[in-house]
């Protein structure tokens, strides 16, 4: 008589009381852990499609002098003076390192002097018609003299080196080698350009190793965003890890290179507001802000093109 009671009901009538029934079991005390698990996955399982952080690119960095020159000796000589160590600021014009250009003087005393001569032969034929030859002869000569002259002082000129720009000295201790002789364009002293009005702090920018797997993600994102004046990401030194710095990318280098054992591309950035206590060398890790994407995505984004590229999917 139950059975036919339940099965001669109006199908809603059914329906409704299984669906009371179906609640009763899902919410009721019967069974919490396996229905806290189920709830969980599927919480979980949609928020790996509705939720969507920023996806960050994270890179090792190493801080760089933004504009640094090399001064290397401008003929084969001997040093004369040094005029300052590593890690002193120097000047625009202040002079740096001053070469013996002694021989070079007598050398061209010498040049001018048959520079003399060749003039005086030269006046003496000018005005005698058969002595066209001599006065050609003696007009060669003089030209001769005259660019050993300009070349000679121009190396003169030379030997005394001096600062490009307004900087600080990061290497050539070259105070005990003074008297030391030197090769044409070997290196003497490394400078760096400071930053402006801050003649003490050495002007840096951030070079990013960026793995080749993510630099075309790193170059939209670039190119999207250097129009909008939008921070490309943030960094923090070894160390000091819990001070973070934002920055905008400068640059792409177009050509990647092999180091610690994968290919990486240099993204240089410039550092919105460094510190004082920031010097050339330094390193850490930078997060580069690239967009917003699923989690699902960015959780599992590297593991399915590994598959892609094997498989050639």
């Amino acid at each position: 008589l139950v059975d036919r009671h339940d099965n001669d009901r109006f199908i809603i009538t059914k329906v409704g009381l299984s669906t009371v029934e179906v609640a009763k079991a899902a919410i009721g005390p019967r069974h919490m852990i396996a229905k806290l698990v189920v709830v969980l996955v599927a919480v979980a399982t949609a928020a790996m499609f509705v939720v969507k952080p920023m996806y960050h690119v994270t890179a090792p960095f190493q801080l760089a002098a933004r504009d640094h020159r090399i001064v290397c000796a401008p003929f084969d000589g001997q040093i004369l003076e040094v005029a300052f160590k590593p890690g002193q600021a120097v000047k625009k014009g202040d002079v740096l390192v001053t070469f013996n250009t002694f021989e070079l003087g007598l050398r061209r005393e010498q040049v001018l002097g048959q520079m003399e001569a060749r003039r005086s032969e030269m006046e003496k034929y000018v005005n005698d018609p058969e002595k066209g030859s001599e006065y050609g002869v003696a007009q060669a000569g003089y030209k001769e003299a005259s660019a050993q002259a300009e070349l000679l002082a121009s190396q003169i000129a030379r030997g005394t080196l001096t600062a490009p720009f307004d900087g600080i000295i990061l290497r050539g201790d070259l105070e005990q080698l003074q008297g030391a002789q030197k090769k044409e364009g070997e290196a003497l002293l490394e400078i760096a350009r400071t930053r402006d009005g801050e003649p003490n702090q050495i002007d840096i920018e951030a070079e990013l190793g960026v793995n080749e797997k993510e630099i075309a993600a790193v170059a939209k994102a670039y190119h999207e965003r250097r129009d909008n004046n939008v921070e490309d990401g943030d960094l923090a030194t070894s160390s000091l890890p819990s001070d973070k710095f934002g920055f905008h990318i400068v640059r792409i280098v177009p050509i990647g290179e092999g180091k610690e054992g994968e290919n990486q591309f240099k993204v240089v950035a410039r550092i919105d507001k460094p510190a004082p206590w920031m010097k050339p060398g330094l390193s850490g890790e930078a997060r580069v802000d690239v967009e917003k994407k699923p989690l699902g995505w960015i959780w599992t984004h590297k593991l399915v093109d590994f598959v892609r590229l094997k498989l050639w999917i």
